[in-house]
């Protein structure tokens, strides 16, 4: 037997079981024929990654020092660079057959003991530990600065008592000079307000199928866990195993819906399709580069071979190409233009600039630019307006676009209030940063003679796509998002986005399972109406959740009283109502439990959907035993 264990991190180990016959006249087997045999069997095995173990019966006398085959076999291990773990006898009559052989550089095999007398088999069990510790998670370094925390009033009087203003008022320095200064002092007052930060982070696999009722499931077998530890029982033993295996079970059957599910829905669609087999195989396809030192190392070389690829192109071009054309046209790649005059602009121009900037950022900027897609429409414009209770900042500006600057910068306000302010004669503006707007406060909104209300349209209005830290972090890398545990996060420019896993409900944050993708499956086929018998009765004493009928227990629950002695059961359970529709959604229905002649002596409420193809149900405990949920076609 070939069995091969593997990690979705690359730790692989390959169990190998081997039997041989003893070698008689009757089966026509020899020493010699095995070793030539078991020789290339190791050539095809032995350059796989991974480790190798090979355990099992060899029925050869490696105890035995005399012998020439097991000298021979001992050799050809040694030329394999393997090792023979086990020494004593395996046999009852004092050989060493059952052997234990590992490559020499693997130190995975530990505490290996011979096991008792020989009762119910002529060899004894071998018992060792296999070092196979569980691979950690990856690692990563990561570079970030929390701009969220710069306090803007004191970035801008940094800014202002800088060289900057002098140097740009300065007529006689270069471009590039210019350039490199506003590089460097951004960069520098930057430093100073969000200095840059490294730190590790854990890189998570995702498990979209994960489900809360797996996690209070594992729970549970937790408690049994404890409690057989504690006491001892073999009562407790067999309900801790019985909860092993039902948590195996539900992982399993979630596992193989969610992916079953994912597969049907992309049938379509096979860039997604072969996405979803890839990551099901376990399958990685890294990017090879070539060789490099350095990144700007990789990009020459790149550009090294395209220009060259070109040159090799116009080189094969002759003018036997252009043989319909009397000449061949001359191009002239000089520009005859040239930038030689510039205009100073003013502060108003660089703002409106500023303002219409596209939401983007480069690592290289020394500031980094906003994830922020803010509009103050003109519809969004009313005098005599103010909306009160909302207020979180109060600015004193020149006029009316500097109060929009500033809503801008502030991540929290989407609206602002303006008056005149008196002190200056109405030169300047009071301007009051809004965390909401009229849309979502209308009652708010109120009649002021003094004020102007300005209003934004902002696509990620209170919305964590507006923060502006992911210029420097990924936050889904580093595992510092909020999304849900079954939701996935999918990095942006400035921020995060969550998106709740196929099978899943919710705005990302907040995830539920989706009945029909997460449901188990029972494909009991006595538990079908048409079954005759109950010897021995049984009980649905364990159902706690959704369930779908499947395969030999058929589709879905009868909708007639079944009758006596069917289901394998003494009382059995038939649905009183008909079945929902899609459009209908989770209803509630009654179950009737057949007793003494008596189609509905007893009864349920459970929750039942339509699903589109099959339907599910949400069954529990019934009352007493014997009582069986029945199935039909």
């Amino acid at each position: 037997m070939d069995l091969l264990l593997s990690s979705t991190v690359g730790l692989k180990l390959r169990v190998i079981i081997v039997y041989r016959p003893p070698p008689s006249t009757l089966n026509g087997l020899t020493s010699s024929l095995f070793l030539d045999e078991f020789s290339t069997f190791l050539e095809h095995y032995i350059t796989d990654p991974g480790g190798l173990l090979l355990v099992g019966d060899f029925n050869i006398h490696v105890d035995t020092c005399s012998s020439q085959h097991s000298t021979k076999f001992l050799q050809l291990l040694d030329s394999f660079n393997l090792t023979q773990h086990t020494h004593g006898s395996t046999h009852k009559d004092r050989h060493t057959l059952d052997l234990m052989i590992t490559e020499s550089d693997d130190n995975i095999v530990s505490n290996l003991t011979i096991g008792s007398p020989f009762v119910i088999s002529d060899h004894a069990a071998v018992h060792f530990q296999l070092s196979l510790n569980k691979p950690p998670l990856d690692k990563k370094i990561i570079s970030f600065r929390k701009l969220r925390s710069i306090d803007f009033d004191n970035f801008c009087a940094d800014v202002m008592n800088s060289s900057l203003p002098d140097l740009f008022a300065s007529s006689s320095s270069s471009l590039d000079y210019l350039i490199d200064q506003y590089n460097r002092v951004l960069t520098s007052i930057l430093e100073t307000h969000a200095p840059l930060q490294t730190k590790i982070v854990t890189l998570r696999p995702a498990a979209p199928w994960y489900s809360e009722e797996i996690n209070n499931l594992k729970r549970s077998r937790r408690k049994l866990e404890r409690r057989w530890r504690m006491t001892k029982l073999p009562s407790d033993r067999k309900l801790f195993i019985e909860g092993c295996d039902a948590v195996n079970k539900l992982i399993r059957d979630s596992r193989k819906n969610y992916f079953a599910s994912l597969i049907n829905e992309n049938q379509s669609n096979y860039k997604e399709l072969f996405k979803i087999i890839d990551k099901l195989l376990q399958r990685k396809t890294d990017i090879q580069y070539p060789p490099c030192k350095s990144p700007t190392d990789l990009a020459n070389k790149f550009t090294e071979y395209f220009t060259t690829k070109i040159d090799r192109i116009r080189g094969h071009i002759t003018t036997a190409a252009f043989s319909h054309r009397d000449t061949v046209p001359v191009v002239d790649n000089a520009c005859p233009y040239s930038f030689d005059i510039f205009k100073t602009v003013t502060a108003d121009e660089v703002l409106t600039f500023i303002m219409n900037l596209a939401a983007k950022s480069c690592s290289l900027d020394p500031l980094p630019d906003r994830d922020r897609s803010m509009l103050f429409p003109d519809y969004y414009f009313f005098a005599e307006r103010r909306l009160v209770s909302h207020t979180i900042e109060t600015k004193y500006v020149k006029d009316l676009e500097y109060c929009e600057l500033f809503c801008y910068m502030n991540d929290n306000c989407v609206s602002a209030n303006f008056k005149k302010d008196p002190e200056t004669g109405g030169m300047s503006l009071i301007c009051e940063l809004n965390n909401a707007t009229h849309l979502e406060y209308d009652s708010d909104l109120t009649t002021d003679a003094v004020f102007y209300y300005r209003g934004s349209k902002n696509a990620c209005a209170k919305n964590s796509l507006c923060q502006n830290d992911a210029a420097y972090i990924d936050e889904c890398q580093a595992n510092t998002h909020d999304c849900h545990l079954n939701a996935t996060c999918n990095n942006t420019n400035g921020s995060f986005m969550c998106t709740c896993s196929f099978g899943f409900n919710g705005d990302g944050r907040n995830c539920t399972a989706h009945p029909c993708y997460h449901c188990t499956n029972l494909d009991d086929f006595d538990r079908k109406s048409s079954y005759k018998g109950k010897n021995p009765a049984k009980c649905d004493d364990k159902l706690k959740g959704w369930y779908r009928f499947v395969r030999d227990a058929g589709k879905q629950m009868p909708t007639t009283c079944v009758k006596e002695r069917r289901c394998c059961t003494d009382r059995q359970g038939w649905l009183d109502g008909e079945h929902p529709t899609v459009e209908n959604g989770i209803v509630k229905r009654k179950v009737c439990f057949r007793r003494h002649g008596k189609c509905c002596e007893d009864s349920v409420l459970i929750d039942v959907k339509n699903c589109g193809s099959y339907y599910i149900y949400k069954l529990f405990k019934p009352p007493t035993c014997n009582m069986r949920y029945c199935s039909t076609d």
